[in-house]
């Protein structure tokens, strides 16, 4: 509510008071220099000093995105966000510890501008408490939330190679496509598994495999991943392309990115993020829905129903590729490392070995 006195910041007309509202206000729809807004008053009996109240009501909501309030593992590397129901340029956020002292950083927006973020200058401090607070509707309106950073950003006093973890997509945050996390157990039983067997320089190498979020399925192949570039608990790899194998099946993974943080005593990964594209004539090899081979077609139909098209890909132009991004990506230590399987349904360590000889399913040194 805006509270004006008619004497001091209002226009007397005959009868009442009218007040002006900047042209750039983000609820003022009319052209011209102002909106006026008439107040019926009478002027006789109220006096030149009266004060009138004039509403205009705030038609924006707000929601806190990121981190979630009273949070105690923010990642250190996440903006601040929110999320408004529409567009209001006069959105702020403002980040401070609690001594008080402010952090600096850049406001950003989404493409439709109703998801705000602010990116701190350089991440935030690990164990340290934080208090935002988002400021809208031209500052009439506000939220203000307070969480603690996690230890995630802290040097590790572990070692790496001989470490595994399991990877949880189905929580992780898909913006591409959006909300996708809960669809990932239909398309595959499998769980994502990755074990670190090197750690020279700062050059990480690891192998990913299919599992259970416990144990490693040893009856299915291996993958090899590109060399990952550590820098303290970060880990990031540069883009490229590679081929996994999922269910003996290879999908390639075009312009893939992936940047994670491993937790200080290595039991676990947390800020996750990969992006990418893939082509769904090599996924639909590899998933099935009901038991039914999925088909390259229905699975892009099936995909832009949560917002996002197939497109060209770029080996032949078809439009079977689609883009993936999704940040937030966890992880949680496995009791044991994973072993190196060169061949499906052969292995020592495969109950249903079909090979003749088990052990030539192992990967050489």
């Amino acid at each position: 509510m805006r509270r004006s006195m008619c004497a001091m910041g209002g226009l007397a007309w005959a009868g009442g008071c009218a007040f002006t509202v900047p042209l750039d206000d983000h609820r003022t729809p009319d052209s011209g220099a102002g909106r006026i807004i008439q107040v019926m008053v009478d002027s006789a009996s109220s006096g030149n000093d009266a004060l009138f109240d004039v509403d205009i009501p705030c038609d924006i909501v707000a929601a806190v995105s990121l981190p979630q309030p009273d949070s105690r593992d923010a990642y250190y590397r996440d903006p601040i966000q929110v999320q408004l129901s529409a567009p209001d340029p006069s959105m702020s956020i403002r980040l401070l510890t609690t001594a008080g002292e402010s952090v600096d950083g850049m406001l950003s927006a989404s493409p439709d501008a109703t998801l705000v973020s602010f990116t701190p200058s350089a991440p935030l401090t690990p164990g340290l408490e934080y208090r935002a607070t988002a400021s809208f509707c031209d500052g009439s309106e506000s939220l203000s939330w307070g969480f603690t950073v996690g230890p995630a950003g802290t040097p590790l006093d572990c070692a790496l190679p001989g470490t595994a973890f399991h990877i949880d997509l189905t929580t992780a945050r898909w913006t591409t496509p959006p909300g996708f996390g809960g669809v990932i157990p239909l398309l595959s039983a499998a769980e994502l598994l990755v074990g670190v067997h090197s750690d020279d320089a700062g050059r990480v190498d690891a192998i990913a495999a299919p599992g259970t979020p416990t144990t490693q399925d040893t009856c299915a192949q291996t993958s090899p991943l590109p060399t990952a570039v550590r820098s303290g608990p970060d880990l990031s790899l540069p883009t490229t392309h590679t081929t996994l194998t999922l269910g003996g099946h290879p999908i390639t993974l075009s312009d893939w990115r992936l940047d994670s943080t491993v937790l200080p005593d290595c039991s676990g990964l947390a800020g996750g993020r990969t992006q990418g594209s893939l082509d769904v004539r090599e996924l639909a090899a590899a998933v099935s829905v009901d038991g039914i081979p999925s088909d390259p077609g229905a699975l892009c139909s099936f995909l832009a129903t949560y917002g996002t098209e197939c497109s060209g890909c770029d080996s032949d132009g078809q439009p079977y590729c689609f883009p993936f991004d999704v940040a937030g990506i966890g992880g949680t230590a496995l009791p044991a490392p994973l072993v190196c399987v060169q061949e499906e349904s052969c292995h020592p360590s495969c109950a249903s070995s079909t090979c003749d000889d088990p052990a030539t399913g192992e990967c050489l040194p």
